[in-house]
């Protein structure tokens, strides 16, 4: 892939990586997806449920577009950093 497309990608989309969720937490399980490939998103929207040792809790997007890519299916674990998804940007 040449320069270009990458800065053309890069504009067109966003990449939403894994967040740190407290200090001590380095992997957490994305229990429930709420979207699909090619679902429309709004900012705000809760696109999947992410649990931890203690707590469920929901992620929520904060773009608006379409969902292109799932980094992880439901019940697997994701490290902090991880590319959780790939959200098309209008």
């Amino acid at each position: 892939m040449d320069a270009k497309t990458i800065v053309l990608l890069a504009s067109i989309t966003e990449v939403i990586r894994m967040p740190r969720l407290s200090e001590r937490l380095n992997v957490v399980t994305l229990s429930r997806w709420h979207k699909n490939i090619g679902d429309y998103i709004e900012r705000g929207d809760s696109i999947a449920e992410l649990e931890t040792d203690n707590r469920v809790m929901e992620l929520e997007c904060y773009n608006t577009g379409v969902l292109l890519y799932k980094g992880v299916e439901n019940e697997e674990a994701l490290r902090v950093g991880e590319i959780l998804a790939v959200i098309g940007k209008y």
